[in-house]
């Protein structure tokens, strides 16, 4: 009698069971890492190279315009700064940083997330503290905006999408002023801008129309845009003008700081200190330098092409470097660490009461 034949796909007596299934394609592209492309890889050695040789270059040309001046008299404009000036200064650096809140207020409304202003402005003066001194970029916001909102119960995906909005915004005030200011007071930055006044006004032209563009897509556009793999709906004109509205307002009292901070001299107006801050910020800001350090400075220097006023300025720009970046970072390190010292505190004891 023939023996019957066995079924392969049964599990034969006192052999192990083991899986043969192939995982599905979805679960494949769950846990694949993303791997960056040779290209992007080359785009950001790109970028960290002309950091490199911008900020090299910025140091050099600070170091020859201190070098021209004795130490004694750098130290002697620095004692020369009126306390009025002084008080001015910190006070609009704390309105500066009050509008800027506006930019994540604009963003929650925006997503239709509500949220109390504590929160919010919590949020936005850490994300804003750490971006202004590591970067300019959507990465120097992101870390400290995701840590906060995210206690506060907000997504991952939500915070990508307030840090996008924010970013937005930031350069659409600066382009909107930058733009104005070249096209309507070339001779502003003249001393320093080898393009001339005809290069001036294109440049602000192109820098205008960016911003304008924004603007007609979201009053055009319906279907969401891409970026980074996420989509995103256009805000309402209304709120796209809002946005530049703010940001315009903030990069006002930013470019007040340092002019409250410089000494009057003839010839030298507000509107005229507005064009070379925000030229000197576009170049800062597109140099990818942590903070625009040296390279913000150099420009100023740069397109004010004052010799005589000099050490005024290097001493301004000394002190509206430590008003605006270094004091709100110094704060800002002791709110985060209290932040998370608070959020210990109130783990262990949600441990310990359970």
């Amino acid at each position: 009698m023939p023996r019957p034949r066995r079924d392969p796909r049964r599990p034969q007596p006192g052999r192990r069971v083991t899986s043969t299934t192939t995982p599905s394609a979805d679960a494949t592209e769950t846990h694949a890492l993303p791997i960056a492309s040779p290209t992007r890889r080359g785009v950001r050695a790109l970028h960290v190279a002309i950091a490199l040789l911008l900020g090299a270059a910025a140091a050099w040309s600070l170091y020859r315009e201190i070098a021209r001046h004795p130490m004694s008299e750098l130290v002697d404009a620095l004692r020369a700064l009126p306390s009025t000036r002084l008080i001015a200064g910190i006070g609009l650096t704390i309105a500066s940083y009050v509008v800027l809140t506006a930019y994540d207020l604009l963003a929650l409304r925006w997503l239709g997330v509500p949220l109390s202003y504590r929160k919010t402005a919590l949020a936005s003066f850490l994300g804003y503290v750490f971006s202004h001194n590591v970067g300019l970029s959507v990465v120097g916001a992101s870390a400290a905006r995701y840590r906060i909102y995210g206690s506060f119960g907000l997504g991952a995906d939500k915070v990508f999408r307030i840090v996008a909005f924010c970013a937005a915004t930031f350069w659409l005030g600066l382009l909107c002023l930058a733009g104005l200011m070249l096209v309507v007071l070339p001779e502003a930055i003249e001393g320093g801008f080898a393009l001339g006044r005809g290069g001036a006004r294109f440049a602000g032209g192109g820098m205008l129309a960016c911003a304008v563009a924004y603007v007609v897509a979201c009053r055009l556009r319906r279907r969401p845009v891409r970026w980074h793999k996420v989509e995103f709906k256009l805000p309402t004109p209304r709120l796209a003008l809002l946005q530049v509205a703010i940001s315009v307002a903030d990069w006002l009292l930013a470019a007040s700081v340092v002019y409250a901070l410089l000494p009057p001299h003839e010839g030298f107006s507000f509107a005229r200190l507005v064009g070379v801050y925000a030229a000197s910020q576009v170049i800062a800001c597109a140099s990818h330098v942590p903070g625009g350090l040296g390279v913000f400075e150099a420009c100023v220097l740069w397109f004010l092409d004052d010799p005589a006023s000099a050490p005024a300025t290097l001493a301004a720009l000394a002190v509206y470097r430590g008003l605006y970046y270094l004091a709100p970072l110094a704060l800002g390190s002791l709110l985060l660490g209290g932040f998370e010292f608070g959020r210990r505190v109130e783990s262990a004891r949600e441990r310990s009461a359970g």
